[in-house]
C-alpha cells in the first residue's frame, strides 16, 4: 500500500471516529435536555388542595376512575379541578394529551355558524377550561401543546367516530348535551384514557330542550347498579363498579364567592330561568 493510500485511510478513519464521537455527544446532550425538560414538567405539577368534603371525594375519583361524572352547583370547582388534574396527569406522562369539549348549544346555534377556524370558534367558550391549564403550564407551553396536538379543543360535532387513546377528555357544561350526544361520548373512551363530565343538573342551568344527557347518564348508572340487569356479565359489573365514579355537589359546596352561592340558592328555590 502506498504512503498516500495509507495516509488517506487514516484520515478516513479519523473522520469516522470523529463522527461517532460527535454522534455520541449529541445523544448525551439530547438525553440531558430530555431529562431537564422532564424535571421542569414535574416541577410544574400543581398541588390541588380540596376545600370541602365533596372536593376531597371528587379528587379521589379523578385519581382512581376512568369515567367521572360531576354534577351540582355552579362555582363548586368542578371544571377547575378536572382541568388542573388533567394537566398534572399530562405533565407526569400518564396521558399523551388533553381533549377539551364543550357543547355550543347554550347560545342556540351550532359552532359551525361562527366565522373562523374550528379553534377560533371554540376558543371563546373554552376559557373556563383553558384558564386553569394556562395557570399550570404557562402561556408559552400551552401554545406549544396546542400547536403539537397535545391539547385539543373539540366541538360535539367532531366527536362521532373518534377514539381517544391515552387522552384526558373533559366535557364541560355537560348538562347541555342531549342523550344521543352522551351516548356518543361515553363510547369514545379507549384504554388508557380518562373522561370527566362537568355540569349542573338544575333545570335553570339547562339550555337545551328535552332531557339532559348528563342527568340521563347519571340515572342510567344508578339504575344499572340497583337492578343488576341479566345481560351484564362479571366483567361488565367490574367496569361499572370499579371504573365509574359519580359525585354531586350541593349549593353549600360553592366556593367561587359568597354572591355566587347566594344566587345559586335563590335560583334553586325560586325556580327562576
Amino acid at each position: 500500500m502506498s504512503k498516500n493510500a495509507s495516509r488517506n485511510n487514516r484520515r478516513g478513519g479519523d473522520k469516522h471516529t470523529s463522527k461517532v464521537i460527535r454522534g455520541e455527544q449529541q445523544i448525551m446532550e439530547d438525553r440531558k435536555i430530555k431529562e431537564k425538560f422532564r424535571d421542569i414538567k414535574h416541577s410544574k405539577v400543581f398541588n390541588i388542595q380540596p376545600l370541602n368534603h365533596s372536593q376531597v371525594r371528587y379528587l379521589e375519583l379523578l385519581k382512581t376512575k376512568q369515567l367521572v361524572i360531576s354534577l351540582g352547583a355552579s362555582g363548586a370547582g368542578k371544571t377547575w379541578m378536572a382541568c388542573t388534574h388533567a394537566v398534572n396527569e399530562y405533565l407526569k406522562g400518564n396521558v399523551d394529551g388533553i381533549v377539551l369539549i364543550r357543547p355550543y348549544e347554550f347560545v342556540g346555534r351550532s359552532v359551525g355558524l361562527r366565522p373562523g377556524s374550528n379553534f377560533e370558534k371554540l376558543l371563546p367558550i373554552m376559557q373556563s377550561m383553558i384558564d386553569p391549564i394556562k395557570q399550570v403550564l404557562g402561556e408559552a407551553e400551552f401554545d406549544y401543546a396546542v400547536q403539537h396536538g397535545k391539547i385539543v379543543l373539540e366541538s360535539l360535532e367532531d366527536c362521532r367516530g373518534r377514539s381517544y387513546k391515552k387522552k384526558f377528555v373533559i366535557v364541560d357544561e355537560a348538562s347541555n348535551t342531549d342523550i344521543k350526544a352522551m351516548q356518543t361520548l361515553v363510547t369514545r373512551i379507549d384504554e388508557g384514557s380518562r373522561m370527566v363530565f362537568c355540569g349542573d343538573s338544575a333545570e335553570w342551568q339547562k339550555d337545551i330542550r328535552g332531557e339532559s344527557g348528563l342527568v340521563w347518564i347519571d340515572k342510567l348508572i344508578t339504575r344499572l347498579k340497583r337492578d343488576k340487569p341479566w345481560y351484564l356479565d362479571q366483567e361488565d359489573n367490574d367496569e361499572l363498579y370499579n371504573n365509574i365514579g359519580v359525585v354531586t355537589f350541593g349549593r353549600e359546596d360553592v366556593v367561587r364567592s359568597g354572591l355566587a352561592k347566594l344566587f345559586v340558592k335563590v335560583f334553586d328555590e325560586e325556580r327562576l330561568g
